[in-house]
Parts: C-alpha cells; sequence; structure tokens
C-alpha cells in the first residue's frame, strides 16, 4: 500500500472493496490528488455487500464515520458520496442457470449475493464483529509469553469445538486456532483433536480428556486404572 503514496491519480477504481480495510481507503483517498483542467475527480468503488457493521456501509450507506463502538458520528465529506446499487436480476448479460445458481444459495449468502442487502450472519452472537478489526494473521511479537487457554465445546447438530487461545496484557483474549467438526461422533473427533495438540500440553490434560472419552464408550469409571487405548 505504501508504494503508491508518492503517485498521483484522477480516477481509481477498487473492484470488491470490501476486501480492503477503512485505513487503506484513507490511504487512496490521498492520491486522488491528480489535477486536470475540466477533469472530476473520481474514487470507484464496487462490491458484494457484507454485514452492516462493515466500514462500506458505514461510509457509503449510512454516511458515518466507520466506526466500532456504535457512535454514529455523521461523515465529514458526506455528500461527496454517492450510490448505486442493482441485482443480478438487473443484468440482461448473465446467463439463466447463473440466476439460478444464485437463488438457490442458503440463508445470507443468496441476500447478499442476489438480492444486495446488507445482512448479518444468521445466529451471530457478536453483531459488531468486523473482520478488518477482529482478525489477524499472526499473533504480536511478545505474544510467546502470554498465558494460554484452550476450550472445548461438544456437540454434533451443533459442532464440536476446540478453540485455543492466548491472553494478552490488557487481559483481552487472542483467538489464534481453531479446530472445527460438525456432525461427528466423540470417537471421531477425539482422533482429530489429539493430531492437533502441541507437544506442550500437560499430559494430566490429555489423559483426562482421553478418561472422560473411555467413560463415555464403555459407561464405566475405574479411577484406578488408566491407559490411552
Amino acid at each position: 500500500m505504501d508504494k503508491i503514496l508518492g503517485d498521483e491519480y484522477l480516477h481509481i477504481f477498487i473492484n470488491e472493496a470490501t476486501q480492503i480495510s477503512w485505513d487503506t481507503l484513507t490511504k487512496v483517498l490521498t492520491r486522488l490528488s491528480q489535477r486536470i483542467p475540466g477533469a472530476q475527480r473520481k474514487l470507484i468503488l464496487d462490491c458484494n455487500p457484507k454485514g452492516p457493521r462493515h466500514w462500506l456501509h458505514q461510509a457509503g450507506v449510512q454516511h458515518v464515520v466507520p466506526s466500532q463502538t456504535g457512535e454514529a458520528v455523521p461523515l465529514p465529506d458526506a455528500d461527496a458520496w454517492a450510490r448505486l446499487s442493482w441485482t443480478p436480476y438487473d443484468n440482461p448479460h448473465l446467463p439463466e442457470d447463473t440466476i439460478r445458481t444464485l437463488e438457490a444459495l442458503p440463508g445470507v449468502m443468496r441476500r447478499r449475493m442476489l438480492l444486495g442487502e446488507w445482512c448479518s450472519s444468521e445466529g451471530a452472537v457478536y453483531d459488531s464483529y468486523d473482520p478488518d478489526l477482529h482478525e489477524f494473521a499472526t499473533l504480536p511479537a511478545g505474544s510467546e509469553a502470554w498465558p494460554r487457554i484452550r476450550a472445548i465445546d461438544f456437540g454434533f447438530t451443533n459442532p464440536f469445538v476446540c478453540l485455543w487461545g492466548a491472553v494478552d496484557g490488557d487481559g483481552r483474549l487472542w483467538i489464534y486456532r481453531e479446530l472445527r467438526k460438525p456432525v461427528a461422533l466423540p470417537d471421531v473427533v477425539v482422533v482429530r483433536w489429539r493430531e492437533a495438540i502441541d507437544q506442550l500440553m500437560p499430559a494430566f490434560f490429555r489423559a483426562g480428556f482421553l478418561y472422560a472419552e473411555k467413560i463415555r464408550r464403555t459407561g464405566e469409571a475405574d479411577f484406578t486404572r488408566f491407559d490411552e487405548d
């Protein structure tokens, strides 16, 4: 991104603008600085909608400064933003089978890709979740010393999930690894889970998990003997 900071442009077009962050967009805006008499500078963004908390919905539709706090601060240059909306039904060049494919999409994906709605994921617990803010590629430097936590939630219709987390100095929990397995019996899940366990896991924790599985399989609890078979 920093490579363009010395350039000037008259027009900039960004395809699938929901894939970039608000910070990146603001940097791009500073490059819209080429001056040609009689020409109007333009930044054009296109996208498929995401959730209503996404920065592009906040800035381009609600005309408020993108924020995760819920505070609706009016966008200072709101009069410079304009929006055009259309759906695949408005495109006469799309094949009929493409329309049928979009019509067959499930739930939220259909509403976004076919109907052009900015909607939250079904069943979302945290409606303020924003991937630009809450997702990361790697843990930051110094995280090696953070306390580590594992959480396990058994399920079948609702998937089995094991999460690996690290707690930073401010008490924030960073989830850096996930094992998720829907519609699978514990016998199947435990194999995958054991493969995912790192070598530093305390032996008593591993043994306790496997012992619980043994009780589930046999219905017998023998606290005097344990083996991993």
